[in-house]
């Protein structure tokens, strides 16, 4: 296994995460990009490809729903099992957008979003610490992003967390970027 530090970046295949991918490679970190559909397959292992080639780190796919509870463990499971049994970060960046109004959305539609925005930063996160370093510590990262809106004038935001012991450490959390 290698000694380099691992962390698992949600939505890594483009935006954002792809841009959390190439910072961490820089950093030295050893990284699971995930992607959610068959189509971002192709943009994650681009992103991996050029991380990889770029910085010397290495780089492991997993597609996973981070929406879906079962679907979280199996990212993390299959993390642990490519790069060994820490996890120092996690980055929460798997979005959606859907532009109907609050009127004419779909109920299974509304349910992607928040699944995906919201309470996938909540399945991950169980699985997740269970794999930090031996004082149950690491370091997670979540992105917003109000380009979905069509505001791109507007900034994306990070929420920045630390966990120790199980629990949100309160002098580090939140900070927000």
């Amino acid at each position: 296994m290698s000694e380099r530090k691992v962390t698992i970046i949600t939505g890594g295949s483009r935006g954002i995460g792809a841009a959390m991918v190439d910072k961490l490679g820089e950093l030295n970190y050893n990284i699971v990009i995930n992607y959610n559909s068959d189509h971002s397959k192709a943009k994650a292992q681009e992103v991996a490809d050029a991380v990889s080639e770029k910085y010397g780190v290495e780089t492991f796919l997993v597609q996973a729903n981070v929406a879906d509870f079962d679907s979280c463990q199996h990212l993390v499971d299959e993390a642990v099992q490519h790069f060994g049994d820490k996890i120092e970060a996690l980055v929460n960046n798997a979005g959606v957008t859907n532009n109907s109004n609050w009127v004419d959305v779909d109920h299974h539609a509304y349910e992607k979003l928040i699944g995906v925005n919201l309470m996938s930063a909540h399945l991950v996160l169980p699985y997740m610490v269970n794999h930090a370093d031996k004082d149950h510590q690491c370091n997670i990262v979540s992105t917003s992003s109000v380009g979905g809106a069509d505001r791109g004038d507007q900034p994306s935001r990070l929420l920045c967390l630390q966990i120790r012991d199980h629990r949100f450490d309160p002098g580090l959390s939140p900070r927000i970027y």
